[in-house]
């Protein structure tokens, strides 16, 4: 399960190589610097969600065990409460 949470990690490391790659090569040059990072952040943003809505049962697979771990840890230890008040 790690390997593959490391290799999504990686997928979203190279799509920002990428990312920064396109930026200075074709949208810096003809849109100007800030121009050019503005829509350099919108596309990157958009290609880690895409990547995060397809890889998400794998992030649910790993986050539900933390989830249950950590709330079991905090109702055993009295720091959280069993119900509400």
């Amino acid at each position: 399960m790690a390997l593959r949470a490391l290799a999504v990690w990686f997928g979203i490391l190279m799509l920002a190589v990428l990312n920064g790659g396109v930026r200075d090569t074709w949208l810096s040059p003809r849109l100007g610097d800030t121009v050019g990072r503005a829509i350099s952040t919108l596309l990157l943003c958009g290609l880690i969600v895409l990547a995060t809505w397809l890889t998400i049962a794998l992030v649910v697979a790993l986050f539900a065990p933390w989830w249950t771990a950590r709330r079991r840890g905090l109702l055993g230890s009295g720091r959280f409460p069993a119900h509400g008040r």
